[in-house]
């Protein structure tokens, strides 16, 4: 299993946390917000799984240091 990239994982959480403040305002926002977490839960959880693991790859390739070993994260 690849580390996701702390970068990304702290701009997650941001997101999760932006998300979750704005379910807590009154009213049409935070209802609107809560329809949007619906939404997007699926997708971040697919994100996290599936798109964002491979990424820890990428100072490795930017550096020269790709390997045939890492085709098989393309799976």
């Amino acid at each position: 299993m690849l580390d996701i990239p702390a970068t990304l994982k702290i701009e997650h959480e941001n997101l999760h946390a932006d998300l979750a403040a704005a379910i807590k305002m009154p009213r049409q926002t935070g209802q609107a917000a809560k329809q949007v977490a619906v939404v997007l839960h699926a997708h971040f959880v697919t994100e996290e799984e599936f798109a964002m693991p491979p990424l820890a790859l990428l100072g490795t390739i930017a550096a020269g240091g790709a390997t045939a070993e890492m085709s098989s994260v393309i799976t």
